[in-house]
């Protein structure tokens, strides 16, 4: 195993407001679990990466919602401005970028990580949820076809690949 990935640094992208907490936990302690076998560095939204930056929990989240319908907008502003400048931070400090795009929720901040991704020329291994066919036809115009997959399983094995120097 030659290790080409080890000491590289992927963020994780993919939507939490609104997606199921199991589902979002699930993927990305799958591949976290899988890719320290590899040595690579993830870096998550639900990770306190930078100091004096809140990260994005769902305590907060239900409190910054709170302050949403409350009409509170000026305080969901400061703190979310923070929380947006720390997330796009990872993606320019990451070698990688892999997440989860489910096509059935809107998710805003994952399609502004994308197109910062796609700025940055990073190599992207994006999941598209619940179905690849669903691919939405602007992200179908960002990336080519190769960055699709139908699971963060299918990921893997492409990583693993990578890895191992089977595919460049």
């Amino acid at each position: 195993m030659q290790n080409i990935l080890y000491g590289t640094k992927t963020y994780l992208i993919g939507n939490l407001e609104k997606e199921d907490a199991s589902f979002t936990l699930e993927w990305r302690n799958k591949f976290v679990s899988e890719t320290k076998k590899m040595g690579v560095v993830c870096m998550s939204p639900l990770d306190h990466v930078f100091v004096n930056f809140p990260t994005e929990r769902a305590d907060n989240r239900e409190h910054l919602i709170k302050l949403r319908e409350q009409g509170d907008l000026e305080s969901v502003h400061i703190t979310m401005k923070n929380i947006r400048r720390k997330d796009l931070a990872m993606v320019d400090h990451s070698t990688f970028v892999v997440g989860v795009l489910n096509t059935t929720i809107p998710g805003y901040g994952t399609i502004e990580e994308l197109a910062v991704t796609q700025r940055a020329n990073k190599p992207l291994f994006l999941v598209i949820h619940p179905s690849i066919k669903n691919v939405p036809l602007w992200i179908a115009g960002m990336f080519p076809p190769s960055c699709f997959y139908s699971s963060i399983d299918d990921v893997l094995v492409e990583l693993n690949k990578i890895n191992s120097g089977e595919v460049i």
